[in-house]
């Protein structure tokens, strides 16, 4: 085989396969939910920045659902710049110290959150430039909505109903800068698959090195140009 593709597996398990796939083999290993969502996320962000004229490093951005997808995008944002990220799961905000039940929760709570904000997703989103949603339908609220922070950007992608339906999300004050699409789809869903990176690499020799969640690069310029 020239690569390994994961699809639909649940954390924590994924990162343990991940992981014992990537140091027993020699050869590409890719899981769909983690790095898929994470490249096309990185990518449309690095697009919706430009548009309300905002960089990467000032944002503070909430995600809420930190599983196999959100942990993903988490560290993905990080390598592209991102500075003041909060995780949110069912419990609250993650911070050092909150000693949940798993494991990458625990080091998310050690590596996001600088201003060690604790509650739930209400408190994390006060002043909020962006939202990015991978956990469960109605979540988030115009009320909510409207305690961001001006030009705000909202990625609501749980599957297949998500966070907030696009309409009621406009229900906050007009953006200062604006793009929609001619069909913008209101599941929210994203194309994970776009960017898968094993095609091709079955002629090519793999070391046994293989890549480092620290290292990961951000979207190129091809892909954030494409408007998948």
């Amino acid at each position: 085989f020239g690569g390994i593709n994961l699809e639909d597996i649940k954390s924590p398990e994924c990162f343990e396969i991940e992981e014992t796939l990537e140091r027993e083999l020699d050869i590409p290993v890719f899981h769909d939910d983690q790095h898929g969502t994470a490249i096309v996320v990185t990518a449309a962000l690095i697009n919706a920045l430009r548009v309300v004229g905002k960089k990467m490093e000032d944002v503070h951005i909430v995600l809420n659902g930190p599983g196999a997808a959100g942990t993903a995008i988490i560290k993905m944002l990080m390598t592209a710049g991102a500075k003041d990220i909060i995780a949110v799961d069912q419990f609250g905000t993650l911070y050092k110290g909150c000693n949940s039940a798993e494991a990458h929760k625990n080091w998310l709570g050690e590596v996001t959150n600088p201003r060690q904000i604790k509650g739930g997703l209400k408190e994390a989103l006060e002043g909020a430039d962006v939202f990015i949603g991978v956990s469960k339908p109605g979540i988030l609220t115009t009320e909510l909505c409207r305690t961001m922070n001006k030009d705000a950007i909202v990625f609501a992608m749980a599957n297949p109903t998500p966070e907030i339906i696009a309409r009621r999300g406009q229900g906050r004050r007009r953006p200062r800068h604006g793009h929609r699409p001619q069909r913008l789809p209101e599941s929210g869903q994203q194309r994970p698959l776009l960017p898968r990176p094993l095609q091709g690499r079955s002629e090519r020799p793999r070391p046994r090195h293989q890549r480092q969640d620290r290292s990961w690069p951000p979207p190129t310029p091809s892909l954030t140009s494409s408007p998948t």
